[in-house]
């Protein structure tokens, strides 16, 4: 498989981990599930990309059932899901806000850009941006970029916001969700620092 595909396939796996971890409306429920049929149905790049997905669409619970889990977990629980408070990092919201920015993106009004939904959604879109690029020097600007990113910011984050959950009472689903989200992140973070130095 090309580079470029397969950061395409990553993008759709950081969208994918994206939309997992924010809140279970109905609409973003029933985009979850979608996406994880999808992405079981195509022959992934990594082993590992199958693993997660597969094991994520299994433990896969109802609307209910996920929104009464995250209510209990990260609402009234409180276990914090953005940076600054996982890793009492209280200038995260204006660092991640000016990555943000460089590309263009902001959070919608009232939402929390150092939530781990919003950084890896910018993941998402940085991948992307990177399969897209006209020519090397552009991709080349937006792995950088995107070092940056998972060094100062993203794989830390996770790896925090991971040995929380695991330290809870969440649904395996949650649990699995956290894992996943941190080794599809540290992966990323090995390669673009390889890459990169």
């Amino acid at each position: 498989m090309e580079n470029e595909d397969k950061n395409v396939v990553a993008s759709d796996m950081y969208r994918l981990l994206s939309q997992a971890i924010a809140y279970p409306d109905a609409e973003r429920h029933e985009r979850v599930r979608e996406m994880l049929l999808s992405l079981d149905s195509v022959d992934l790049p990594d082993r590992k990309w199958t693993d997660i997905v597969r094991k994520l669409r299994l433990l896969h619970p109802d609307a209910t059932t996920l929104q009464t889990e995250y209510s209990r977990v990260f609402i009234q629980g409180g276990l914090a899901i953005t940076e600054s408070h996982v890793l009492s990092r209280y200038n995260a919201v204006s660092e991640v806000s000016a990555f943000y920015a460089a590309f263009g993106l902001s959070p919608k009004s009232g939402e929390t850009p150092d939530s781990l939904m919003y950084q890896l959604e910018f993941a998402a879109v940085l991948k992307l941006k990177e399969s897209l690029a006209r020519d090397k020097e552009s991709a080349s600007v937006t792995r950088e970029i995107f070092s940056g990113f998972l060094t100062g910011h993203l794989t830390e984050f996770a790896g925090k916001f991971n040995e929380m959950m695991q330290n809870g009472d969440a649904l395996p689903y949650y649990k699995t969700l956290t894992e996943s989200i941190l080794a599809f992140v540290e992966a990323d973070s090995l390669l673009y620092n390889s890459v990169t130095q």
